[in-house]
């Protein structure tokens, strides 16, 4: 029996896991499922959970655990495999996805330093990059998703690579 490629990435906003999620996904002929454009899809197409989440992202703030859970978990049934970027972002939602029936075989966090991060966050031009929700999302990831790759690390789980 072939094992599962279950593969999260991890990581800074604008630390490489974007540009590199669609190779890894290519690579592990895995779906790529990016949660940020999911979310950004629901914002643009003006749903309800996009109204709701819609202000939080400009912002740079998380989305709650128990909304970006539902949209996730709900994206990844029946998957077999897949490159999962942009989740889980707090310890709960790696609880969450643990306790799913997609639960991850390997975490790849991309290391990258905090300057290096806000230069390209800057350079993008997304409404979530904009300078002060950029300082917001570094400061969010720090408090809220560093723990994350802790909890994957103790799971023996997590692999480093040079964002």
């Amino acid at each position: 029996m072939m094992q599962t490629r279950r593969v999260v990435l991890l990581g800074l906003p604008g630390s490489g896991k974007g540009t590199q999620a669609p190779r890894i996904a290519a690579l592990l002929r895995a779906p790529l499922v990016s949660v940020g454009e999911l979310l950004r899809a629901e914002v643009a197409v003006g749903t309800g959970l996009g109204v709701r989440v819609g202000d939080l992202m400009a912002a740079g703030d998380l989305v709650p655990d128990e909304l970006v859970c539902s949209v996730v978990l709900s994206r990844l049934a029946g998957e077999a495999d897949y490159v999962l970027d942009g989740f889980p972002r707090t310890v709960a939602q790696a609880e969450a996805l643990w306790a799913s029936a997609a639960r991850p075989t390997l975490a790849l966090e991309f290391v990258a330093s905090a300057a290096v991060v806000a230069r390209r966050l800057r350079a993008r031009g997304r409404d979530d990059d904009a300078p002060d929700a950029v300082d917001r999302r570094l400061a969010i990831y720090r408090d809220e998703c560093e723990p994350v790759a802790l909890w994957f690390a103790l799971s023996d789980l997590l692999e480093c690579v040079d964002g």
